[in-house]
């Protein structure tokens, strides 16, 4: 979660030592989508409430809007075909060499990540003026 809470954008900034251009927020996104390809699926699902409680527990002033954004470095990724093949190399020569892992697979996880952990977070501290009025 540190990873996307410090990448809610996909800011331009390069890391230094790579030659290609490489940008931190792929490089530290693409962990957190090679963290969750090496978990259990139930682990995963373990995400959503050791999140919450870790927002709680270090910003509980901004635990609202901090649970609001965190996805949202993670879905620009997705949606850049860019990004997301720099993520994709940084994962597949770091944390998944070896494994055989393809860009599709990476971009399941980061969707399943997503809709798993991040979205019901997102629903968990939405406000009551947002819901839906009960019929």
């Amino acid at each position: 979660m540190a990873n996307m809470l410090e990448h809610r954008e996909l800011r331009p900034d390069v890391i230094k030592g790579y030659s290609d251009g490489t940008k931190r927020c792929n490089k530290d996104l693409g962990r957190v989508l090679a963290t969750g390809y090496l978990m259990k699926d139930e682990n995963l699902l373990k995400w959503k409430r050791s999140w919450s409680r870790a927002l709680q527990d270090r910003f509980p002033d901004d635990v609202e809007a901090l649970s609001q954004r965190v996805g949202d470095g993670l879905r620009l990724l997705l949606e850049s075909p860019e990004d997301m093949q720099q993520a994709f190399k940084t994962c597949t020569n770091g944390l998944l060499a070896g494994k055989g892992v393809t860009l599709e697979q990476l971009r399941a996880v980061g969707k399943r990540i997503l809709g798993d952990v991040v979205d019901s977070l997102v629903k968990k501290w939405q406000p009551l003026d947002d819901l839906p009025p009960l019929n």
